[in-house]
């Protein structure tokens, strides 16, 4: 699993592939969870013809649950640059009241 920095700002990192070897892999910049790449001809062997198919690696990011006092308060100001804020009632139907009726 990526991390959220990695997906953002990309980055290359190494897999164990179906066979036990390591390849290298390159997370582009601004990767969404659920891209798929596609790492040609180090898939599964075909089972009809020669050579392997493709390995097809789908992203995921890691969510920690318990974040240290310092990672807490970076994230913190990062959402506050991004224009977001973990505890404001955007997303809640209080939320949605205010906007509407205020």
């Amino acid at each position: 699993m990526l991390t959220y920095p990695q997906l953002v700002l990309g980055s290359q990192i190494d897999i164990e592939n179906i066979d036990g070897t390591k390849e290298a892999i390159k997370i582009p910049k601004a990767c969404p969870v659920g891209e798929r790449i596609l790492i040609p001809g180090k898939g599964f062997t075909k089972l009809r013809g020669v050579g392997k198919g493709n390995l097809v690696v789908i992203t995921q990011c890691h969510i920690p649950k318990k974040l240290s006092s310092k990672a807490k308060e970076l994230l913190n100001e990062y959402s506050q640059e991004i224009g977001t804020s973990p505890d404001s009632e955007q997303g809640t139907i209080a939320g949605f009241f205010k906007k509407f009726l205020g």
